[in-house]
């Protein structure tokens, strides 16, 4: 049989639920939202870290981006081969010579005339006007040097900075350009005073006899270099902390023993570019000192020397 459970008012009042409202819960609606923030020392934690992996893959970053520079540096000098050999082809297979300048004989890899026509003893020197047909590059009318002209690694604008104030103005008489390329082509018109250690069997000659080095990176020592000639300073456009060139204290300075260079860029006279590492120049440390120097370059007396 079925029991039944005699009815009272304390049973009811067991059986019934009392529904409060939930302003009179603040504390567990808030809790509902609330979120955990990162403590001081958590934080401190996660910025270490970050700044951890940033040192480590920096370095990595930077070399991949160089590699890529030097790439396209070596893709520059090729273009310069192909401009000479047109050039070449178009004046009796001769390529231009090394430009002399201050006080007679003495040969800069490193410049380049504006017009080797200008002045009778300039004929025949490396020259823009004569290049210009087959290399674009020498905006001589805005005076600006830009394109293949210049290395990627070298920044444009302080280059061109250089260029315009000493080159275009301070020296514009002198009619040439300092750019961070060297060209060696033309050794045999060279005076042999200047030429150390074999270089002549090593550089193009005028006539391209052997597959000589044509043009490359620059990689220069001036020992009277201003503003500190006691010192000495580099040019070169790859380095691990990027690229040198002396003269101006708003350009990159190298004042060290030996060259901070990663190696440079080599146009020999067949067309061929190569790439010439730090390791491989084997007497870099004696660069400083260039009688001590027992490899080919090209010097004047104990200051002013290319090395390739």
């Amino acid at each position: 049989m079925f029991a039944f459970e005699a009815w009272s008012p304390r049973s009811a009042a067991q059986g019934r639920r009392t529904l409060r409202p939930s302003s009179e819960f603040p504390h567990r609606r808030a809790a509902g939202r609330r979120h955990r923030a990162f403590t001081l020392v958590e934080l401190l934690v996660v910025i270490a870290i970050l700044a951890l992996l940033v040192a480590i893959v920096s370095p990595s970053f930077r070399r991949v981006v160089e590699l890529g520079r030097i790439a396209v540096c070596g893709s520059n000098l090729h273009q310069y081969g192909v401009g000479i050999h047109n050039y070449r082809a178009e004046s009796n297979l001769r390529i231009m010579k090394i430009v002399h300048q201050w006080g007679g004989p003495r040969p800069y890899p490193d410049y380049i005339r504006f017009d080797n026509t200008a002045k009778p003893e300039w004929a025949g020197e490396w020259a823009v006007k004569q290049i210009r047909p087959y290399i674009k590059s020498f905006e001589m009318e805005s005076e600006y040097v830009g394109g293949i002209a210049v290395c990627p690694s070298v920044d444009v604008n302080l280059m061109n900075r250089f260029i315009r104030e000493r080159n275009f103005h301070a020296l514009r008489s002198c009619q040439f350009i300092e750019f961070p390329y060297v060209y060696w082509g033309g050794i045999d018109h060279v005076n042999a005073a200047y030429i150390r250690n074999g270089a002549d069997e090593e550089l193009a000659d005028s006539l391209l006899r052997r597959p000589g080095l044509l043009m490359s990176d620059i990689l220069y020592f001036d020992a009277s270099d201003w503003p500190k000639p006691w010192l000495g300073a580099w040019r070169y456009n790859h380095g691990p902390r990027g690229w040198a060139f002396n003269e101006e204290t708003y350009l990159p300075q190298d004042f060290g023993d030996v060259p901070n260079t990663s190696g440079t860029n080599q146009l020999f006279g067949d067309g061929s570019v190569r790439w010439k590492a730090r390791g491989q120049f084997e007497h870099l440390y004696l660069m400083q000192t260039p009688a001590a120097y027992p490899d080919g370059f090209i010097g004047h007396s104990s200051q002013d020397s290319f090395y390739y």
